[in-house]
């Protein structure tokens, strides 16, 4: 049996190389889940566990910014509702950190002032804190997480002037900083992290044609390089990372609300075609959770009071492996689920999660391409529930590997990818 799982993860490995290099834009498909409560545009969104958080927002340009906070599990395909945030805030932007997501700056209504403020929502006690305002108020802005920080870029103050600053919050002291300008300035951007870098693409404020200039962010040098440009300059858009590379989805060209997705990769410094979402749409939030992007919101409309929707769609990355979930080698449903490691791409550690439905023998362990075991994380007796396991790879180089869940009777692989 054991020479047989060993042929069967080889097969598993040897195929999942194969098709790694194909386009991520084949054979994928957008697929509708189910509308979140609130209809909402110029909301943000994080990802805690593996629960989706909706945060602000509002439905049409004349009514005010909504305090409200929704969670999707993915799992389930539901929505519930959350403890309100203190103050309604639209175009706000929102990262988590530490089982917190902290909600900051946006405004509250059309003619009030961009706000400094920053309020905290702790998932576990599902409560709300006040933690020190950033140093320049801003409004559809873009926020992201580094090395335990979170930095927030560009956006638009009180006069509608686009902004270049970037400020720095450490929430060990609950302090903010300024950081190396932004070449360009920019209102409605958005912003990710691949590997040791931030990348800044689109903007700026509606009734421009949108930016296509990308610019990247080295927060070790606290200098900024431009990359290839965005096909099509947008404002209003959303963007994820993944496997080493960023997804530009939707946002408003200037003309008309767009449904296009753009694939980045920074190791070629070339952008691809992935397949659209379904309509266009702008002032949407996007998010991943175990290998699939959500696209969550926004508006199809460009004309006052432009409405929002609460459409959420799901791009599957995983099935770029051609590997069904949950089944064995010979297409049985599995005793248990392994999910997509978190973070991913990650430096040096990542969490591996998976669910077993009754007490097992499992072994997981980590492979590099060749097949070559790295790392041995498990070998032992658990009970049913879910299970995490962190992986350091600190003595490994870049690359990607490949994590294996065994049990008696099946075996599942997944891909992840190690930037250091």
């Amino acid at each position: 049996m054991r020479a047989f799982f060993r042929y069967v993860l080889t097969c598993m490995i040897s195929f999942m190389l194969l098709t790694a290099s194909a386009s991520l834009a084949q054979n994928k498909k957008w697929v509708i889940k189910s509308d979140m409560p609130n209809a909402r545009l110029g909301l943000a969104t994080c990802t805690v566990g593996d629960k989706i958080y909706a945060i602000g927002g509002y439905k049409s340009a004349n009514l005010p910014g909504l305090q409200t906070i929704e969670e999707y599990d993915p799992e389930n395909d539901t929505w519930v509702s959350k403890k309100d945030m203190p103050s309604g805030r639209r175009w706000l932007a929102a990262c988590a950190l530490n089982g917190k997501i902290y909600a900051m700056g946006g405004f509250k209504s059309n003619g009030t002032p961009a706000l400094t403020t920053v309020e905290v929502y702790d998932v576990a006690s599902d409560t709300w804190t006040t933690k020190a305002s950033m140093q320049t108020a801003r409004k559809g802005f873009a926020a992201v997480v580094f090395d335990k920080k979170i930095y927030v870029i560009g956006g638009a103050d009180d006069n509608e002037r686009r902004l270049k600053s970037v400020e720095v919050y450490d929430p060990s002291t609950d302090s903010w900083a300024y950081k190396k300008d932004m070449p360009t300035s920019r209102a409605m951007l958005a912003a990710c992290v691949i590997g040791k870098k931030i990348y800044a693409l689109g903007g700026p404020w509606p009734g421009s044609t949108g930016i296509k200039t990308l610019e990247v962010y080295d927060p070790s040098s606290d200098s900024w390089t431009t990359k290839a440009s965005l096909p099509t300059g947008r404002w209003a858009l959303s963007a994820v990372s993944a496997d080493g590379k960023m997804y530009a989805i939707a946002g408003h060209t200037g003309s008309d609300a767009s449904a296009m997705v753009n694939v980045y990769d920074p190791g070629q410094d070339s952008w691809s075609q992935a397949e659209s979402i379904s309509k266009g749409r702008w002032g949407l939030s996007s998010c991943i959770v175990n290998g699939r992007i959500y696209a969550i919101g926004g508006s199809e409309i460009k004309a006052p009071p432009h409405p929002a929707v609460a459409t959420v769609e799901e791009y599957n990355l995983t099935e770029v492996t051609g590997l069904q979930d949950d089944t064995d080698y010979q297409g049985k449903r599995a005793d248990f689920h392994l999910y997509q490691n978190y973070p991913n791409p990650f430096n040096p550690t990542t969490t591996l999660t998976f669910t077993l439905v009754k007490r097992e023998m499992v072994r997981l362990k980590v492979y590099d391409l060749s097949g070559r075991e790295v790392k041995d994380l498990l070998n032992g007796f658990l009970n049913k529930g879910i299970h995490s396991v962190i992986f350091d790879a600190a003595n490994l180089s870049s690359g990607v590997y490949f994590y294996t869940l065994q049990t008696a009777e099946y075996i599942k692989a997944k891909r992840m990818l190690l930037v250091k």
